[in-house]
């Protein structure tokens, strides 16, 4: 779609016309010497009469012989025209414009915000990006997930808080929080780490089996020692600070939204254990305490 040339490309016209005709008959088997037009093509063409006088038209379509044309382009003035007169493809200054206006030479951009120019081999055209499919196909299973990121790529981060005052009941096991997150990327392509930090009131067992897991791998938080691993807490004052830093690496994590458990589990089975108190602990506890809160960072990590 745009502006055509030919070269050389000229023809006499059949008939006269006069300043307001919009169509020109040329003489018969001339017209193919000028370009063929689509939907949106045109051309600048020139009138010239036996005293030299000039107008230019633009074709806006040419059906074999007949050119339809828009009159006096250019600064130039419609006039009637003579049998025989002469019409010819001349390169014009509103052509040149044209042929190097961007905005021309593209697709139509009417309703295209947004979207890539691409191509077929033979026309150009606009496309669009699927986002969905590229997070859920190329980045968790397909060729971008394993050539595009180097192992070790951070790819994704989510970080996740609860400001809850959490007041734990004595007995052999507990869920303290629960945290909603998102995997992307397959267990082939990816693993996962976690990093939390918490403060708790109210010394309790002396030692007590704290756990972090992910609810799709290890639902009771017992399965193995490393349910408890990577956890850190003291129980030796009022009030202390608790961290954990974990990675989970397991087929039975899969895609999309999954669930990270903090809990506690005697690992003997006694009854009346728990750790620490009060997790978040506020003003509730100490007059002096301002409210507090357990934050945690999930990351994913490509293999």
């Amino acid at each position: 779609m745009g502006i055509k040339f030919a070269n050389s490309a000229f023809a006499t016209l059949a008939s006269g016309i006069n300043s307001s005709a919009t169509s020109i008959t040329l003489t018969t088997g001339q017209g193919a010497r000028f370009p063929s037009l689509s939907a949106g093509d045109y051309f600048f063409a020139t009138l010239i009469d036996t005293s030299n006088n000039l107008e230019i038209v633009k074709c806006t379509a040419r059906s074999t012989d007949v050119l339809t044309v828009v009159r006096g382009q250019e600064s130039t003035t419609a006039r009637a025209f003579s049998t025989g007169d002469r019409i010819e493809l001349r390169v014009t200054a509103q052509g040149i414009v044209d042929s190097s206006n961007i905005d021309l030479i593209l697709p139509s951009q009417t309703s295209n915000s947004g979207k890539y120019l691409t191509t077929n081999g033979t026309a150009s055209s606009w496309g669009t990006v699927d986002l969905t499919n590229l997070s859920a196909t190329n980045l968790t299973s397909g060729t971008l997930a394993t050539s595009r990121m180097a192992a070790g790529t951070l790819i994704k981060r989510s970080i996740h808080t609860n400001f809850t005052r959490q007041v734990l009941s004595t007995g052999s096991s507990g869920v303290i929080f629960n945290f909603t997150f998102t995997k992307d990327k397959a267990f082939a392509n990816s693993f996962l780490t976690a990093q939390a930090r918490w403060t708790q009131y109210g010394a309790y067992s002396d030692f007590c089996g704290l756990y972090c897991v992910i609810v799709a791998d290890d639902n009771s938080g017992t399965n193995d020692s490393s349910a408890f691993a990577g956890i850190g807490y003291s129980d030796n004052g009022e009030q202390n600070v608790g961290s954990l830093c974990k990675s989970f690496d397991s087929s039975n994590i899969s895609t999309g939204s999954n669930v990270l458990r903090i809990g506690w589990r005697n690992r003997t089975g006694a009854g009346g254990d728990k750790p620490g108190s009060v997790w978040n602990p506020d003003s509730n506890d100490d007059n002096r305490q301002h409210t507090t809160g357990i934050y945690v960072i999930i990351d994913e990590i490509a293999k």
